[in-house]
């Protein structure tokens, strides 16, 4: 009896052994599972994490995700052409004007106006376009021809024409502008977004250049302004210009240096006329100024109005590409005579 109890003891032990070890088993086991499991997601994640960075990377490496840059569609074409119009006729322009700076200065005029009116000559000649409708002949963009650069966009801005090889990438551009027989070499970026745009310009000819950067903004009044620096031979300037259209009017304003002017036009029985308002220094006056053809060349018939001394003048269209040479200094000396002609008090 005492023998079997022993027996039946020990049976109970071996089980409850058994049990304890199961159990222990059974809880080593668990972690185990589990710690895989999660090993298994942490690797899972890190793939998925890793994957994204790395196409991530791959694409603002090449600025298709956080900045698709310009793109030539319509807007784009014609702010290029605009700021490379602007920039190769005002660095001629500059070009110009230093090289008869001196006979400038030894005329002896009697309005302020007339001894800046070969420089605002220019800028009226290069600016007026900006008061019609459709200031540059639609842009035509083609491939181009080479391995140089990737598209040629040419348009035209009265008898001109302007070739404009350019690369794009991302914002930032670079090209040549060809004007008659003048490369300039151009170089800048464009941002462009929703409700405005923002492009800076470097124009270079040799050791010359002009530096144009601009916002416009599209609202009911559509404004533009560009802010100019240039260095010709040596010589700093710099100006702005601020072009505003809107149903009612189109404005051009000038500011350079001391000197202000602002130009628009209207429409009279005669025709089309262009009215100016300047300040040169401490003096104050007015203008109208008249396009008409004669011998098959523009002339501007300046009407001064200055303190009470009325001037007409007359200036031929400004050549600034390097032709028509012969042509320019044939229509120098009749510009000068019609000068002595018209250059006359009347009413005043």
């Amino acid at each position: 009896m005492n023998k079997y109890n022993r027996s039946f003891d020990q049976q109970k032990i071996n089980e409850s052994k058994n049990r304890s070890i199961d159990f222990v088993m059974n809880e080593i086991n668990r972690p185990k599972r589990s710690f895989k499991f999660r090993t298994k997601y942490v690797i899972s994640m890190s793939l998925t994490v890793f994957l994204i960075a790395f196409v991530f990377v791959l694409n603002t490496g090449n600025g298709t995700t956080t900045n698709p840059g310009v793109t030539l569609n319509a807007a784009s074409i014609n702010q290029i052409s605009e700021a490379t119009y602007i920039a190769g006729n005002l660095l001629a322009s500059e070009v110009v004007l230093n090289q008869s700076l001196l006979r400038q200065l030894a005329d002896g005029d009697a309005t302020e106006f007339e001894g800046d009116i070969d420089e605002f000559n220019m800028y009226f000649d290069i600016l007026k376009i900006f008061l019609d409708e459709d200031p540059i002949n639609v842009p035509v963009v083609t491939e181009y021809i080479g391995d140089q650069f990737q598209s040629t966009i040419t348009y035209t801005v009265g008898s001109e024409l302007y070739t404009f090889n350019v690369n794009i990438e991302g914002i930032n551009i670079t090209g040549e502008l060809i004007v008659g027989s003048i490369v300039y070499q151009v170089s800048g970026t464009i941002i462009e977004s929703d409700d405005e745009s923002e492009v800076e310009l470097i124009a270079r000819s040799g050791d010359n250049f002009i530096k144009i950067s601009y916002e416009k903004e599209f609202s009911d009044e559509l404004s533009t302004q560009y802010k100019i620096e240039s260095q010709v031979n040596g010589i700093n300037k710099e100006k702005e210009i601020k072009v505003t259209k809107s149903d009612d009017e189109s404005k051009v304003e000038i500011h350079d240096n001391n000197n202000e002017y602002s130009l628009e036009k209207e429409l009279e029985d005669t025709g089309f006329v262009y009215k100016l308002k300047y300040k040169i220094g401490e003096k104050e006056g007015e203008a109208e100024i008249i396009e008409v053809i004669i011998n098959g060349q523009k002339q501007y018939t300046y009407s001064i109005d200055e303190d009470g001394v009325q001037k007409e003048i007359n200036k031929n269209e400004p050549h600034k590409f390097g032709h028509n040479d012969e042509d320019d200094e044939d229509n120098e000396d009749e510009s000068s005579d019609d000068e002595g002609k018209s250059g006359n008090n009347f009413g005043g």
